[in-house]
């Protein structure tokens, strides 16, 4: 048995190219500030003479006396 008329017939292959591309939709914008737009003003670094002095704390700590201490015994050595 054998197939007769276009199913003998192999198509033929078209060559490559690219696909098309669908077209990007960008919606309208509908929002829009109404009147006048109020920013606060830019803060700005203090300079070098604008700066407030530091404090540097005052310590009334002041440790008196003797402090105890553990003594030091002298290590043996081993046995060999």
């Amino acid at each position: 048995m054998v197939p007769e008329g276009e199913f003998a017939k192999r198509p033929i292959a078209l060559p490559y190219k690219p696909g098309e591309k669908y077209p990007i939709a960008i919606p309208k914008d509908n929002l829009a500030p109404e009147g006048q737009f109020y920013a606060p003003p830019e803060r700005k670094a203090p300079g070098a003479g604008e700066r407030y002095p530091t404090k540097k704390p005052v310590d009334n700590l002041v440790p008196e006396g003797e402090f105890a201490r553990r003594q030091k015994e002298p290590v043996p050595k081993g046995e060999r």
